[in-house]
């Protein structure tokens, strides 16, 4: 499938995560954030399985369903929704990396199961270090832990999920 390691998949996908939603911060608010933390993910996808077209098609199509899913989010339930939402986009923007069905439907189920807990514990473990350090700034930094969070399980689910079912192989024959 792709070449590099899956541990620079995971970092990378942190990365993206945290710089995403720091870059987000010169748009000022949360949904700004939001949307480029989860854009600059699904860039990150493309880039590492070194597919620029494919960068570019799933930055945008992100975007566009991050902001979507913010905006459904405020006025229904809450604008976390948004997380989960990009990571079915992203898991979908995935499809032409690998070969084999099986490995599309995981990837596509696990992406935005995987990322929104990955954006919980990020948020989880920020918040714990913050307390623990008494420190109300990194407290207050939450939803970047989350962001980075999201980023790391996404792309380390994509990375290992996604190409070991798309390696092993199909046995021949009738029902086993």
């Amino acid at each position: 499938m792709i070449p590099p390691h899956a541990i620079v998949w995971s970092l990378a996908g942190l990365l993206a995560g945290a710089v995403g939603w720091l870059a987000g911060a010169l748009v000022g608010s949360n949904m700004g954030r939001t949307v480029l933390a989860a854009t600059a993910i699904a860039a990150v996808v493309g880039l590492l399985a070194r597919r620029p077209r494919l960068a570019l098609v799933a930055a945008l199509v992100t975007a566009a369903a991050a902001s979507f899913a913010y905006f459904v989010g405020l006025s229904v339930v809450t604008p976390l929704i948004a997380w989960p939402a990009t990571g079915l986009v992203i898991g979908l923007c995935c499809l032409p990396l690998f070969g084999r069905t099986r490995a599309r439907v995981a990837t596509i189920v696990a992406a935005p199961l995987v990322g929104s807990l990955g954006f919980f514990l990020g948020m989880v473990a920020t918040n714990f270090a913050g307390m623990a350090m008494n420190d109300a700034r990194l407290v207050n930094h939450m939803l970047g832990g989350g962001a980075a969070g999201f980023g790391l399980l996404t792309l380390t689910t994509i990375r290992l999920l996604g190409a070991r079912l798309d390696r092993v192989a199909v046995p021949k024959g009738g029902a086993a």
